[in-house]
């Protein structure tokens, strides 16, 4: 006889699942798909606003290379947003969450939990790639903007700009570096909701296979539980492996952030390179 057996994937519980679990009590997966995509709603709305077709030259250095190749992963990822949201009906983050959990609960009832789970690996897998280039392609426009506000400061050290000529184009360059920590942020946090749907897909395949199993009355084959079991770690792990991608990025953006408000060398120095009060400190 078949032993049975319900595969559980055990995994911790994060903040906006958490409260996804006591929607599901209270009234199913519809209120749980809406928690989490009224999360990302507002956020999709204005990352899809900055495509890189709308960007318009900001005439410094890093236009040309590094601040197209960030806007042009950026829309990698609003693409794939676009086609998650293909089939709704003009809503951007719920119907984008149900439009994920019904696929793979539609790929649970065609094809099995293993084949549901797989697919939404992939999934992740996919979005991960589109995370790390963000951040690959955010931190090379943050560098570069690094090395402008260098010149701007070399400049006016060796006296070829005055500091009236300085001080527009350095705010300049804080308030670029302001617009695009921004962009950055909205992203970030788009990919952190879209990992939040994969993992309640996950939940909710579960559930259906573990029901359909119920509801059949019968026993599920030792070998289809130990698939089944291998691709919820499977999916486990590459929820994890995105969500540690997605804070080491939340950390780099606020990095940005403070060279935004003016830190590291976003100053101009009494001759160069040190913020006018270093400067000063250094000579007393």
């Amino acid at each position: 006889m078949h032993e049975r057996r319900r595969t559980i994937l055990p995994r911790p519980v994060t903040r906006k699942i958490g409260v996804t679990c006591v929607l599901l009590s209270l009234g199913g997966c519809e209120q749980a798909t809406t928690f989490i995509g009224e999360a990302a709603s507002q956020t999709a709305d204005f990352v899809m606003g900055r495509r890189i077709n709308a960007l318009v030259d900001d005439g410094t250095e890093c236009f040309a290379g590094p601040r197209r190749d960030f806007y042009l992963a950026v829309d990698e990822v609003t693409a794939a947003h676009r086609m998650q949201i293909a089939a709704g009906i003009g809503a951007i983050g719920a119907v984008a969450t149900a439009a994920m959990v019904d696929s793979t609960l539609a790929m649970v009832a065609a094809g099995g939990l293993a084949v549901a789970l797989a697919a939404v690996v992939v999934d992740l897998q996919l979005d991960r790639e589109r995370a790390e280039t963000v951040s690959r392609t955010f931190e090379a426009l943050v560098a570069c903007r690094k090395n402008e506000a260098r010149q701007l400061n070399a400049a006016l050290k060796k006296g070829t700009i005055t500091r009236e000529e300085a001080e527009p184009r350095m705010a300049a360059l804080r308030a670029l570096v302001q617009e695009d920590t921004v962009i950055a942020q909205e992203t970030n946090e788009l990919l952190v909701a879209r990992t939040e749907s994969f993992e309640l897909s996950v939940e909710e395949a579960q559930e259906q296979a573990a029901q359909a199993e119920e509801e059949a009355e019968t026993e599920t084959p030792v070998e289809e539980v130990k698939k089944n079991e291998e691709a919820a770690a499977e999916a486990q792990a590459a929820i994890q492996t995105n969500q540690k991608v997605l804070a080491q990025q939340t950390a780099s953006i606020a990095q940005a952030q403070q060279l935004a408000e003016g830190g590291g060398g976003f100053q101009l120095g009494l001759y160069g390179g040190a913020p006018v009060l270093a400067s000063l400190e250094a000579r007393q």
